[in-house]
């Protein structure tokens, strides 16, 4: 994908800023000259104005059909649309005709020597265009003041290509949190057989309210997913394996997906069941705020991220059996949300993790506006999205939750 603006205004202020240092540079204080980006018709006063404004925008046919990234041309809605910008550069100081050209030479000069413009960022291009004075005739200039209901002065039209804008990214669809989860079937294991847990694409993490029967199970797509236990009900995490009722199996461990930390859960977590072929967690309220030491015993939850579970025992010195390790997504939890109709509003819940918490809100990323602590985000009334309500979208640590509260902006 070729580089991309989010908005045109960033264009026009940027050039706008260049071109106003370098005019201020050329005049030396000689005289004072105001550089504005809005239109003639509303920067005609004292003293010397050079407007730099933004007439018009046109599709640029070259890149039309020609694939930005790939060798084959792509889905219109699949690349980015490419725009030339035509910018009407002109000059007023009243009678003073001596500011006027020099403050349009000063504009001229810059633009001639710097034909190209290019932005960096950790080696990569940011923003690239060219910048050029059009050839435009006497009758071509005219035609255009028209259209101004001031009288025509000195002036011409700048161009600025290509400038690139990436389609709206589609919003990921809002589904219904499971009730409960199941992983897969699997034949009763006979004597002897190795302890395993059976991992396949239903799993989903199990919330169950206090009065809710354990028992009843709903399948539903998706990882297996883990989250902290939130006011009035637990969340339980239930996996299908085999010879789970063994010695072997007695212990439950949490580790790194690289194996470099593992950690054994606590006695608290394991819920007894009578099923061999039944492993049921319940998880508790709250989480770590940093991954502890190799070897520790887990009494809450680790922070957000990716993990690897698996049964066995550590009795030294017989070694560490251990059944296969199946995946585990553990995300923050929402709760709720508070706050006017109007803003603020305030994202309660647990796990967040400030630095590493991305917000979207109909599909606009918020994250800069709102202030993170481990149990609440608080974000003002956004400027966008436009009105509506909206289940905002929280990611921590890579992981994003479950779809929660709704907020109406």
């Amino acid at each position: 994908m070729a580089w991309s603006t989010p908005d045109i205004t960033s264009i026009t202020d940027v050039l706008h800023d260049k071109i106003d240092a370098a005019v201020q540079a050329a005049v030396g204080g000689a005289f004072t000259v105001n550089v504005s980006r809005s239109s003639p018709e509303t920067s005609r006063k004292q003293p010397c104005q050079l407007s730099f404004y933004l007439m018009h925008v046109a599709r640029d046919p070259s890149w039309r059909n020609t694939p930005v990234a790939g060798p084959r041309p792509q889905l219109n809605k699949a690349q980015p649309l490419s725009l030339n910008l035509y910018y009407l550069l002109s000059a007023w100081a009243d009678a003073r005709y001596d500011q006027e050209q020099r403050a349009m030479s000063a504009a001229l000069q810059y633009i001639h020597s710097n034909p190209i413009y290019r932005h960096l960022t950790a080696g990569a291009v940011d923003e690239e265009f060219t910048i050029s004075v059009e050839a435009d005739t006497i009758e071509e200039m005219s035609r255009l003041w028209q259209a101004f209901t001031v009288p025509m002065r000195l002036s011409c039209v700048v161009k600025v290509g290509v400038v690139f804008i990436a389609p709206v990214a589609p919003r990921p669809t809002v589904s219904r949190p499971p009730a409960s989860a199941n992983i897969a079937v699997g034949p009763l294991p006979n004597a002897g057989d190795p302890i395993a847990l059976y991992a396949a694409m239903n799993l989903a993490f199990a919330p169950f309210p206090a009065a809710a029967d354990p028992s009843v199970e709903q399948v539903s797509g998706g990882e297996l997913v883990a989250v902290a236990s939130g006011p009035g009900a637990n969340s339980n995490v239930v996996v299908r394996g085999a010879g789970l009722d063994r010695a072997d199996a007695a212990q439950v461990f949490l580790s790194t997906p690289n194996g470099a930390s593992e950690w054994r859960l606590g006695v608290g977590w394991r819920k007894p069941v009578t099923d061999a072929g039944l492993l049921e967690l319940v998880l508790p309220a709250s989480y770590l705020a940093a991954a502890p030491a190799n070897g520790a015993v887990l009494t809450q939850l680790p922070p957000p991220g990716m993990y690897r579970l698996s049964v066995g025992r550590n009795p030294p010195p017989a070694g560490k059996p251990r059944s296969n390790r199946i995946p585990l997504a553990i995300s923050a939890r929402l709760d709720n949300v508070t706050g006017p109709a109007n803003g603020p509003y305030t994202l309660h819940g647990a796990g967040f993790a400030p630095g590493s918490t991305r917000v979207v809100l109909g599909g606009v990323d918020i994250t800069a506006s709102a202030t993170i602590t481990p149990t609440t985000i608080a974000f003002p009334h956004p400027a966008a999205p436009p009105p509506g309500t909206y289940a905002p979208e929280v990611t921590v640590n890579g992981v994003p939750c479950v779809p929660g509260p709704v907020v109406t902006v």
